[in-house]
């Protein structure tokens, strides 16, 4: 299963702190995330669904393709490939990837995250990526790099588990160098490292062929076009490396400023640092995070100067994974930076993510009271669950969930001359928003219908209305995949925040995406195989999740082995004409990365990689060779009066 992103599409888990669990499950990414109205089955799609699903235990699940069967036991479990058919016993657990192959043992059951089959051996072990097809003997070996093509026999198979034995037609090419067997796909790319075989990358819809003179030519100019991060990844160094950003940004409005994790410590520092450049030295004027549009003027408040507490207004957000020391430090810094500084040179806060709406609410109740009391019953009853529902978790196809809202906007807006009643307009707006991703689906013919279309959509426009003002210039803080300014190696599913920021600013708009070599970083973990159901969390916290070194032929690798140690590496020159031809069908080809929202599959992510053609998705890159877990604060507590 490609990770791509379980990203946030509300507070990705609910917690009351730390990243600890109290309540439903949410899809902390829309881009493989589970859709309530499914019961729970997990998007392979680059559609981007939320999971509404809560899993109250491993044994009481919603099988994942069923609808929301629940399973009793592990000896009951509704098989996602045939419609709901239970197994009598976890000794005969039908496999979703095998349409229907019975496994031996619970330990070979299919596993629900991946897509496939994993074995009780690592003989056996299906990889994710592959969709997870087991062999059944030595004899009938399927290899991974093949797509599924078995061998007669195991001295004819190309085992990517054991390694080096090569295949016996030419077009499956095993490299002495990786002790593996290259693919015969496009996406996967042969490294120099391999000892000069040559491989396929994809140039959109056309093959190249790169050689080793090409692959040495590409890692020369990475290099030398690689901008060393001397002055440390904290915030408050000298900023003499960060001078070339002056030149890079010089007409850019909008900085998307990504991560592959939500759960790293230095991508988080990083970003501080980058923020506090382009402040105080590039006069961008407003920080836009992927967090709760509603709770966002609490925190703008707070930095400019205003009452209140710096956790309790980074709780309020509604984000686990945004709940560290290390956005605190920056909440703080921007107030402190704005201390003293006219109204008009001071940085500014906003939450783009209609979701979590419960400040929203408060607002209206208290405007309502004063000019139309009669409304505060149906204000509650009718619209109270958009405190703390998620997108995807009331799915409705007549959305009237969004119609009261609608009506509501409409009540407040005779009163939007006066200075309380355009406040009341703006948040009964973010109800309008947050109901329509409560109860939108998670699948949909059409991509642009669903949850993660509209979400994404919503956050563009957010980012849009800030830009309203001429002098403003934003900082956006998100996952890579919702800062990409296109979507990945496919075409499929609808477009990410970025793209719809780059279709309506140009080039004025940058996507910086982050990535890292390896490490662990915080995240819930899921279990994989299908009794936990999709939403089967392993415990209550988020936990370090270890990675090795990345994988000889994705992106991160290439750019380790131009630059090792962190760096900024800006793109668009690798596009333009005069850049060499190995760099321009580099950077537009299709490469391995690795990106992890706020849910893992464990054990299986470790193998996850998602697709991406780097100058596609991005203008710039920021590499960083460790990633180390983020620093969580304890949950806020209201001092006693």
């Amino acid at each position: 299963m490609a990770a791509n992103d379980r990203e946030t599409v509300s507070d990705e888990v609910s917690h009351d702190g730390s990243g600890e669990v109290t309540g439903a499950v949410s899809g902390e990414t829309p881009d493989k995330a589970a859709d309530a109205a499914t019961g729970g089955v997990t998007s392979e799609t680059p559609d981007k669904v939320t999971s509404g699903v809560t899993s109250e235990t491993p044994d009481k699940a919603a099988d994942a393709a069923t609808g929301g069967v629940t399973s009793e036991t592990p000896d009951k479990m509704a098989d996602a490939a045939t419609g709901g058919v239970t197994s009598e016993t976890p000794d005969k657990v039908t496999s979703a990837a095998t349409g229907g192959v019975t496994s031996e043992t619970p330990d070979k059951a299919a596993d629900a995250a991946t897509g496939g089959v994993t074995s009780e051996t690592p003989d056996k072990m299906a990889d994710a990526a592959t969709g997870g097809v087991t062999s059944e003997t030595p004899d009938k070996v399927t290899s991974a790099a093949t797509g599924g093509v078995t061998s007669e026999t195991p001295d004819k198979a190309a085992d990517a588990a054991t390694g080096g034995v090569t295949s016996e037609t030419p077009d499956k090419v095993t490299s002495a160098a990786t002790g593996g067997v290259t693919s015969e796909t496009p996406d996967k790319v042969t490294s120099a490292a391999t000892g000069g075989v040559t491989d396929e990358v994809t140039t959109g819809k056309a093959s190249v062929k790169t050689s080793v003179e090409d692959s040495d030519e590409v890692t020369r100019w990475l290099a030398a076009h690689a901008v060393p991060l001397t002055g440390g990844l904290s915030a408050g160094t000298p900023a003499d490396d960060l001078r070339s950003l002056k030149g890079v940004l010089d007409g850019v409005r909008i900085v998307g400023l990504g991560e592959s994790t939500h759960g790293t410590s230095e991508f988080f520092r990083l970003k501080h640092r980058l923020l506090e450049y382009l402040v105080t030295e590039l006069g961008f004027t407003t920080l836009a995070m992927e967090a709760s549009a509603s709770a966002g003027p609490a925190v703008d408040a707070y930095v400019r100067g205003g009452v209140g507490d710096a956790a309790q207004v980074l709780t309020g957000l509604g984000f686990w994974t945004w709940r560290t020391e290390e956005v605190l430090s920056m909440f703080e810094w921007m107030r402190v930076y704005n201390a003293g500084r006219p109204e008009s040179e001071q940085v500014r806060f906003a939450g783009i993510d209609p979701q979590r709406s419960g400040d929203s609410l408060a607002v209206l109740e208290a405007f309502l009271t004063s000019v139309a009391p009669e409304r505060l019953p149906d204000l509650h009853a009718r619209l109270g669950v958009l405190a703390t529902a998620y997108p995807g978790s009331r799915p409705d196809p007549e959305q009237r969930l969004m119609r009261e809202a609608v009506n509501l906007l409409e009540a407040v807006r005779e009163y939007e001359s006066t200075p309380a009643g355009a406040v009341a307009v703006r948040h009964a707006r973010i109800l309008v928003r947050a109901a329509d991703l409560v109860t939108r689906g998670g699948q949909h013919a059409d991509p642009e219908r669903t949850v993660a279309a509209a979400r994404d959509r919503y956050m563009a426009e957010a980012v849009g209305e800030i830009l309203t003002d001429p002098a403003a210039k934003v900082v956006l803080w998100g996952h890579n995949s919702h800062v990409a300014k296109g979507r990945s190696s496919t075409e499929a599913g609808a477009p990410p925040l970025g793209e719809h920021l780059r279709e309506g600013h140009g080039d004025a708009y940058y996507a910086l995406g982050l990535l890292f070599g390896e490490g662990t970083f915080r995240a819930h973990r899921l279990w994989p195989g299908p009794w936990s159901g999709v939403g089967g969390l392993t415990g209550r916290t988020a936990e370090g999740n270890p990675l090795g070194a990345p994988p000889a032929t994705s992106l991160e690798a290439r750019l380790a082995t131009a630059t090792p140690h962190d760096h900024l590496l800006d793109l668009r020159p690798a596009t333009a004409e005069d850049a060499p031809r190995a760099v321009r069908e580099w950077a537009a080809a299709t490469h391995e990365t690795r990106e992890f929202g706020a849910l893992v599959t464990r054990w299986f992510y470790r193998r996850e990689t998602t697709p991406v053609r780097p100058s596609h998705a991005y203008d710039g890159l920021a590499y960083v060779t460790r990633s180390t877990d983020s620093h969580p604060i304890p949950p806020y507590r209201a001092p006693e009066s």
